[in-house]
């Protein structure tokens, strides 16, 4: 799987993963060696990863767990 695939609204896995509160795949996305290329991908919204972890309607999830392990990378 390539990481810097993006969806038709530029989405890449990670916004993706960040987007739904998936915290183990989030995880398991930013382990890989390859994580820092789409750490700064905006999408078609110019939201970043981090942007969507803020956003998410999850908040609990989002400020607990997905923001701190994005913003450590």
């Amino acid at each position: 799987v390539t990481l810097s695939a993006v969806t038709r609204s530029g989405q890449t896995a990670l916004h993706l993963a960040v987007c739904n509160g998936h915290l183990a795949v989030t995880a398991l996305l930013l382990d890989r060696p390859d994580a820092s290329a789409v750490l700064n991908v905006r999408d078609a919204q110019g939201k970043l990863p981090l942007d969507l972890a803020y956003a998410t309607k999850n908040q609990v999830l989002s400020h607990t767990a997905v923001a701190p392990l994005l913003s450590r990378h």
